[in-house]
């Protein structure tokens, strides 16, 4: 357990080396709450494990259109926002999770495109939707699922009604 742990802290800090990212922030204390002062988060990356890592490479960088930044054909990087990643990570060697039958983690993607990216999908043969476009709370959303059971949802914000 301790060579897997390890194995995860080289590669997040090698990925955050490759996507330059710094491991030291410059941000001012005024950028940040009090309570989390002198403590910087440079960047994220929410990692999807896969038994076969094939059909989710093609799904994030094929279908979606997500930049590749980082391919060790065990673990699979895209750049999902300036500073935010997904990670896609075969079971097996090197992995930290294993596959679950049901994955209870949602990947959400704000964007003021919502309309673009619902017409870009929804085009789609290869994918499934699990919720269509419409309006719920405060935002305006659909959502997908990925070829590991990973939900996908594309939401923006609502103007607040004042």
């Amino acid at each position: 357990m301790k060579l897997k742990t390890l194995i995860v802290l080289v590669l997040l800090i090698q990925s955050s080396l490759i996507m330059g990212q710094s491991l030291n922030s410059e941000s001012s204390e005024e950028d940040r709450s009090s309570a989390l002062a002198g403590f910087a988060i440079d960047s994220q990356i929410t990692m999807f494990y896969y038994t076969d890592i094939g059909p989710a490479t093609k799904f994030y960088g094929d279908i979606i259109g997500l930049e590749k930044t980082l391919d060790w054909s065990w673990v699979i990087f895209f750049q999902t926002g300036p500073s935010s990643f997904i990670g896609l990570v075969k079971e097996g060697e090197g992995a930290f999770h294993r596959v679950q039958p049901h994955n209870a983690v949602m990947l959400s993607l704000v964007t003021n495109d919502l309309d673009l990216w619902y017409a870009r999908l929804k085009g789609k043969d290869d994918v499934t939707f699990l919720k269509p476009l419409g309006n719920s709370g405060p935002i305006r959303s659909f959502m997908v699922e990925d070829p590991g059971g990973y939900t996908v949802e594309f939401f923006q914000w609502l103007p607040s009604p004042e």
